[in-house]
């Protein structure tokens, strides 16, 4: 066995994008990131407007807000160990959309349970973009990777 060759093979880099420039990928991944948070960050003045929409009472929407949390929070952990395991760029592109598509139609609950269903999904979904998209952002500049993973998936950092 020639080991030059074996070295040679060992010491290249897996490629992370196809992309000309990692750079493009990082805005993309920025502004998916913009857009989760954006939606997310609407949901908090609405919490009123939900509890006299479904009849819930004052603070009635506490149950559904702590079920909302607990989606977007602790499942990032079990979406980060997933993604450890199995093959999930996916998750970078799947997880805004169900996240802005299930948050985006919470207006339309017709009871608690419809709300808390449409807010633990758009949180399942954003939950599923964060591990995957800040190991995608550290991964394109891999002698950068805090810098890249604050301008990616958190948002503020300068490459």
């Amino acid at each position: 066995m020639n080991t030059s060759t074996t070295s040679k093979t060992a010491s290249k880099k897996p490629q992370v994008s196809r992309w000309r420039s990692p750079l493009i990928v990082l805005a993309i991944l920025a502004a998916c990131h913009f857009l989760v948070d954006i939606v997310a960050g609407t949901t908090s003045p609405i919490w009123p407007t939900l509890e006299d929409h479904l009849g819930m009472g004052k603070g009635g929407s506490l149950w559904v807000y702590l079920v909302w949390s607990s989606s977007t929070s602790f499942c990032q952990l079990f979406f980060g160990l997933w993604a450890d395991t199995r093959h999930s760029r996916w998750l970078i592109w799947t997880g805004p959309l169900v996240g802005i598509v299930c948050i985006s139609s919470i207006g339309l609950a017709s009871s608690p349970l419809s709300l808390a269903v449409l807010i633990s999904l758009g949180g399942l979904g954003i939950a599923a973009f964060h591990p995957e998209a800040a190991a995608t952002a550290g991964a394109l500049f891999p002698d950068h990777r805090s810098r890249a993973k604050g301008v990616g998936p958190r948002a503020g950092g300068i490459i």
